[in-house]
C-alpha cells in the first residue's frame, strides 16, 4: 500500500466519522480536528461542506407510483399488455386502440372472404410458391 492510498483512506475514514457525527448533532469541530485520521489542510472548509449539506438536504418520500414500479423490477413480476398501456399518455393510448382496430378491420374480412370463395390455397400465395 503507497503513502497517498493510506492518505486517502485515512481522509476517507475522517469523513465518514465527521458525517455520522453531523447527523447524530455532535458540532465539536475541535474534537473532530483532534482525531488521528483528520487531515491536515482543508479540513474546516470539509466540515462547513458536510455542516451545509446536513441542513440543506431534506429526506424527501417517493411517490406510490415510484414504489410500485421499483418493487415490479426488483421482483420481476410479468406485467400484462394492458398493465403497460395503462401507464402510456392518453394520446398513445388511443393511438394503439386505433391501429388495432384498423388492424382487425383490415384483416379479418380478408380471411372471411378467402374462407368463403374456397378456390384459394396456400400454394396460391407468392411468398410460398416453391
Amino acid at each position: 500500500m503507497t503513502q497517498f492510498d493510506s492518505q486517502e483512506i485515512r481522509l476517507q475514514d475522517w469523513l465518514l466519522t465527521v458525517t455520522d457525527a453531523v447527523q447524530s448533532g455532535d458540532d465539536d469541530l475541535d474534537r473532530l480536528l483532534g482525531l488521528s485520521s483528520a487531515p491536515s489542510t482543508g479540513a474546516d472548509d470539509l466540515f462547513d461542506l458536510i455542516r451545509w449539506l446536513d441542513t440543506s438536504l431534506v429526506e424527501q418520500e417517493p411517490s406510490a407510483r415510484f414504489v410500485a414500479r421499483l418493487k415490479q423490477d426488483l421482483i420481476d413480476e410479468p406485467e400484462g399488455v394492458f398493465t403497460r398501456l395503462r401507464r402510456l399518455p392518453a394520446r398513445v393510448q388511443i393511438a394503439a386502440i386505433v391501429a388495432v382496430v384498423a388492424g382487425v378491420l383490415l384483416i379479418v374480412p380478408r380471411r372471411l372472404l378467402s374462407l368463403g370463395s374456397g378456390d384459394k390455397k396456400a400454394t396460391d400465395i407468392p411468398a410460398l410458391q416453391p
